[in-house]
């Protein structure tokens, strides 16, 4: 029998993201025959929820090991103007090389991802002298002139490639050698002021160089409300599942399972399928709003059609004025 190495996954996150953590955890080990050890680095999260996810019993059943680690604070991380939707916890991920200096290499997550294919093909990904391993932000993610506006407040060229920072595969021996901590806290005391969309992931793409990334398939960063989403999905099962735009748990559990026919929520339900496996399955989320439906529903189809039938009037008032 093939013996397997055991597969070293970190995520980072604060009491707001635990919960969703475990989930993510919990996706990881039940689609997968192979061994885990899974380090979380505490940026925040209370004792009662430490003790309870410690006490998953995925975990214990399965033999794999959970490690929790406090990082020390930085005070450029904790102090840099963040979007209201960031915390400071997005930027430990950096520290990785450094504080686990006794590995060569970790997948890492972040905690709104839920996976639904086997871990053991991206770790065994041959990354060689690149960095790290990620997907590439092209169509899959965001539309073509979003993207192009991204790279323009970055100062980045448009044929310069931007990938994401929620899935990488980092190879922590070249990092450490290559300072990538060092680099992120320089540009961070240079630019102390500086407004980024995607701080951490925004400052990776300007310091490391393209030709240090290894390129993943789209497939281990999937994101269901993408242009290409749906073509996608044609192509073969996504291994890692990114809600970068709607969050699950904003929807309520009862109102999930009944549309789950829907091709959103169908995907929203699966991250309830693996919370059933965490000690918070009965425990209500406070972020959960039906209004929060509504207006997914708002956006996702009356928006559309309101814009469809005002740029049509728009048109057919400047053709009759010949403009």
């Amino acid at each position: 029998m093939v013996r397997y190495e055991d597969i070293t996954v970190v995520l980072t996150c604060d009491d707001d993201y635990i919960r969703h953590a475990s989930a993510t955890m919990a996706s990881i080990i039940a689609n997968s025959q192979r061994k885990f050890n899974f380090y979380i680095f505490d940026c925040g999260i209370s004792t009662p929820n430490l003790d309870r996810i410690q006490s998953m019993d995925i975990l214990q059943k399965g033999q794999h090991a959970l490690h929790v680690v406090k990082p020390p604070k930085q005070r450029c991380f904790e102090e840099f103007p963040l979007p209201a939707h960031f915390s400071p916890a997005i930027f430990y991920r950096v520290c990785i090389p450094e504080i686990l200096c006794d590995q060569e290499k970790v997948i890492y997550v972040d905690s709104d991802i839920i996976v639904e294919g086997d871990l053991g093909e991206l770790w065994d990904q041959p990354l060689e002298k690149h960095w790290l391993g990620a997907v590439y932000i092209d169509d899959n993610f965001i539309k073509r002139a979003q993207l192009r506006k991204f790279k323009a407040n970055l100062g980045l060229k448009e044929s310069k490639r931007y990938f994401n920072s929620g899935v990488m595969l980092m190879n922590l021996s070249v990092m450490r050698n290559e300072c990538v901590l060092c680099k992120v806290l320089d540009f961070l005391h240079k630019n102390p002021n500086m407004k980024l969309s995607c701080p951490e992931q925004d400052i990776l793409n300007l310091i490391i160089d393209r030709s240090n990334i290894f390129e993943l398939a789209p497939k281990y960063n999937f994101t269901p409300f993408s242009p290409l989403a749906k073509k996608t999905l044609k192509l073969g099962k996504p291994v890692c599942i990114h809600f970068t735009v709607y969050k699950p748990w904003d929807f309520p559990q009862c109102v999930v399972k009944l549309l789950k026919k829907i091709y959103a929520f169908k995907l929203f339900h699966l991250y309830y399928v693996y919370a059933q496996l965490t000690p918070w399955d009965n425990i209500p989320c406070k972020t959960a709003r039906f209004s929060k439906v509504l207006k997914f529903f708002y956006k996702s189809f009356m928006q559309p059609i309101e814009r469809f039938i005002r740029f049509s009037v728009r048109d057919r008032i400047y053709k009759k004025l010949g403009l």
